[in-house]
């Protein structure tokens, strides 16, 4: 939803630690990479692991700002200030009102919710399953499929250099 993404991008920009918990890989790998993107023209320049293996858990309780993917939680749970975002349930855990895990709103973060509203609703609208139909892109879909797959594609060779 456009709040999470919306707080999701907030606590990017305080380099706060954001966690991305998913059973899915898939969806835990293209969700961690795709949030770098949404800083565009800043760059996240701490920590990055799209993929934390569960033997080296308890990074999350680094005291430094990062973003990092999991399948399960560690065992010990996650410490005051590691936000949380859980793809499937569209929830974000870990916010307070004070202390470590707390994110400022303001007006303005209201009214881009609402302006974000329908062009969110188009977007993520499907078809019901089993109707044949299949709904062509639109050419915004379409280049922002592109920008992604672009970003993703930068990413990689990058990294593999």
């Amino acid at each position: 939803s456009i709040p999470t993404v919306v707080t999701v991008l907030t606590a990017m920009l305080l380099e706060r630690r954001l966690v991305v918990e998913c059973e899915d890989p898939q969806v835990l790998s293209a969700v961690v990479i795709a949030l770098p993107w949404l800083l565009r023209p800043y760059h996240w320049r701490t920590h990055f692991i799209p993929f934390l293996p569960r033997s080296l858990a308890e990074f999350v309780s680094a005291p430094v700002p990062f973003i990092a993917g999991v399948v399960t939680p560690p065992a010990s749970g996650y410490e005051e200030g590691v936000l949380v975002l859980r793809p499937h349930s569209d929830s974000i855990e870990g916010i307070s009102d004070e202390g470590a895990g707390y994110l400022p709103r303001c007006a303005a973060l209201e009214e881009l919710d609402a302006k974000l509203a329908l062009p969110h609703e188009h977007l993520s609208r499907r078809l019901p399953e089993g109707t044949g139909w299949v709904r062509c892109m639109t050419t915004m879909e379409e280049e922002s499929r592109e920008e992604i797959i672009e970003g993703m594609l930068t990413i990689i060779t990058t990294a593999v250099g």
